[in-house]
């Protein structure tokens, strides 16, 4: 007995031990690694690790080319984070893991992509572009769109795994192939000839926003944007989104930006089947300089004589150029340019009238 005993005291230590190395790794943590430098990804020395990311957390801060033609992600639990432009020439095998694609970022994929497993996710303002054709597989892949994704051939799911959902605008030149029961913005419909556009799939019509303008520096100029639908639809019902949040009664065709709200416009727009269509977002950039405050300075000199007073003015909210002038009067004058909160006047037996004027500048335009 007690031989046994033994023995089964050694099964019993034995199993622990494989339990404690077998269970180790419930403690780890994915790492994550970050391009620090502009180029081949490659190239370890572009990597805050030393070494190309694999199936470890990556994030694309600078823009990246991989010259090793492929991007292939394994199986695995893990985020490649895209918030600069990166180009792969070979095509790509996704496997596993997440693919995020940011505001401002393009991701683009030269050459046909197989999907099994590797979930997608196209942020307003992003831009997901495959030169080639898309198989999803196996696994399936969800690809969450709310921002633009194109492909330029053809895009084929194969099972009820292969789901494309979101807010966002989905076009291919080719055709666009659901099988077994696979879905596009909740459509198990197909497009047998491209071009395609995956909005149409489930109603037979796209929405659209157009304006006259995506930016205005001034308070006073308001943008208003108007949605339709292509083509018109019968008695259709609106509303409108801000960075993918409804607006409470913003129901009309048309909707006039504040000043301030900035971001990222859609509208959905439901036809009398009321059946609900998403327009791709349309970045909208508003608001100006706040006013500005009271001048201080010295009101008075002693006539007869020249001087020099400094004026000055509170720092205004959004401003980033002043440009002072003097009016009204003669013999005042500003002998340095000022584009601050400060300038120097120069009077000589002279009243005037001391403006100030405040600018934004928004790149490409100015107040």
């Amino acid at each position: 007995m007690k031989k046994f005993y033994n023995k089964k005291r050694l099964y019993i230590l034995l199993a622990l031990l494989t339990f404690f190395i077998n269970s180790s790794a419930f403690g780890q943590t994915n790492t994550t690694v970050s391009a620090n430098n502009t180029g081949d990804w490659t190239v370890g020395t572009n990597w805050t690790s030393g070494a190309q990311p694999s199936t470890a957390n990556a994030n694309f801060t600078v823009p990246m080319v991989n010259n090793s033609q492929t991007l292939n992600m394994g199986g695995g639990t893990y985020t490649y984070d895209f918030s600069a432009d990166a180009a792969f020439p070979g095509g790509a095998n996704l496997n596993g893991g997440t693919i995020v694609v940011e505001n401002g970022a393009t991701l683009t994929i030269n050459g046909n992509t197989n999907l099994s497993g590797t979930n997608i996710i196209i942020n307003p303002g992003g831009n997901f572009v495959i030169n080639g054709s898309v198989n999803v597989t196996n696994n399936g892949s969800t690809i969450t769109d709310n921002g633009n994704l194109t492909i330029n051939g053809s895009y084929s799911g194969e099972n009820s795994n292969a789901v494309v959902t979101g807010n966002g605008n989905f076009t291919t030149t080719g055709s666009i192939q659901n099988m077994n029961s696979a879905t596009v913005f909740g459509s198990p419909a197909s497009c047998n000839t491209g071009p395609c556009n995956g909005r149409y799939l489930a109603c037979g019509f796209t929405s659209s926003i157009s304006s006259g303008s995506t930016y205005s520096c001034s308070p006073a100029s308001a943008i208003v944007l108007t949605g339709s639908a292509s083509p018109a639809q019968t008695s259709p019902t609106y509303q409108w989104y801000l960075n993918s949040i409804a607006i409470s009664g913003a129901t009309n065709s048309t909707y006039t930006v504040a000043v301030g709200n900035s971001g990222f416009y859609e509208v959905a727009i439901t036809n009398s089947s009321s059946c609900e269509v998403f327009s791709s977002s349309t970045q909208i950039t508003t608001g100006g300089p706040g006013a500005a405050g009271a001048i201080t300075g010295n009101t008075t000199y002693c006539s007869g004589s020249t001087k020099t007073f400094v004026y000055s003015i509170s720092p205004v909210a959004g401003a980033t150029t002043y440009t002072w002038s003097v009016s009204g009067g003669t013999g005042a004058s500003i002998p340095t340019a000022s584009t601050t909160t400060e300038v120097a006047v120069q009077f000589a037996n002279a009243t005037a009238l001391l403006l100030a004027e405040i600018q934004q500048y928004v790149p490409g335009n100015q107040t």
